[in-house]
């Protein structure tokens, strides 16, 4: 019994060391659990910080590709103005042109027509006074047949 005793007393000694061995690589354990937590968790932060500094970087290149853009499409809207303003100058000054050209050509129509209308009269004059002369002459051929017939002479 002594040696169960003995036994018994050894093996509770073992245990007891045992336990305290268990104890102490639990908290070892428990120890490096909690730095490796920490660790992650400065990673994990300085991750966040490094993609938040990322995301700010990529946020100010979309806002100056935005800005430059916005630039090209107002100097293209600029030079699509001045071109559509040229174009309406040109069209301006073609009407312009067109409305003086018709203005001469309806001056022209009426000065040919006047000078028309004006040698319509002088055709009439003229061929009044030949119908005239002519009466005359016919008026005259008439006597001198008579004065002839007559036996006379001339008047």
């Amino acid at each position: 019994m002594e040696q169960e005793e003995s036994l018994n007393q050894k093996l509770l000694v073992i245990e007891e060391k045992f336990e305290r061995k268990l104890e102490e690589e639990k908290q070892s354990f428990n120890k490096e659990e909690e730095a490796l937590r920490q660790q992650l968790f400065l990673q994990e932060t300085k991750f966040n910080k490094l993609l938040e500094e990322e995301q700010h970087k990529y946020n100010e290149k979309i806002v100056k590709k935005e800005e430059s853009m916005k630039q090209q499409l107002l100097t293209k809207e600029e030079t699509y103005n001045k071109m559509l303003a040229d174009v309406c100058q040109r069209w301006e000054r073609t009407a312009q042109t067109w409305v003086q050209m018709r203005e001469e050509l309806e001056q022209k129509i009426q000065e040919g027509q006047r000078l028309r209308q004006e040698e319509e009269e002088k055709t009439k004059e003229e061929l009044q006074r030949l119908s005239e002369a002519i009466i005359q002459l016919e008026g005259l051929s008439v006597l001198e047949n008579i004065a002839a017939a007559c036996g006379q002479g001339p008047p």
